[in-house]
């Protein structure tokens, strides 16, 4: 009987450590954001999980029309990705009269939503299970 115990311990603790393996699973999703029409101004960059929470976010100086950020130490799932080139500086996404963006921004897959609304959220997921490398350019 005890050595029944002792093989259930057994298996629970390399059952234990092998999640524990897995859920520190440290991968990094790199965001590279090209194409831009400018240098002026910084690039806003956000990573979501697929429950649309904000897991990562950078501000980043644009330099050769292009910006880059590495987020590590994420894990394996299902994420998306959008930008936004505040150009002048001031802190939000500018738009016209009619409320269409009037500074470039984009989503992962390449997305492009209509008349300047964002596209559905689960046409932006995409999938991680290691390191990732995601380009985004301006939809508009």
């Amino acid at each position: 009987m005890k050595t029944h115990h002792y093989k259930i311990a057994y298996f629970l603790c390399i059952g234990l450590n092998a999640f524990a393996q897995t859920s520190h699973e440290s991968i990094s999703i790199q965001i590279k954001v090209v194409n831009l029409t400018t240098n002026e101004g910084k690039v806003g960059v956000l990573l979501l999980n697929e429950e649309k929470k904000v897991v990562a976010s950078a501000m980043l100086k644009v330099q050769e029309n292009q910006c880059s950020i590495k987020f590590e130490n994420q894990s394996a799932g299902k994420y998306a990705a959008k930008f936004f080139h505040d150009q002048n500086g001031n802190g939000k996404m500018d738009a016209n009269s009619l409320g269409i963006p009037a500074e470039s921004y984009g989503f992962s897959n390449g997305v492009k939503g209509i008349f300047g609304s964002p596209p559905e959220f689960n046409k932006t997921i995409f999938t991680v299970s290691n390191n990732t490398i995601i380009q985004l350019e301006p939809a508009n």
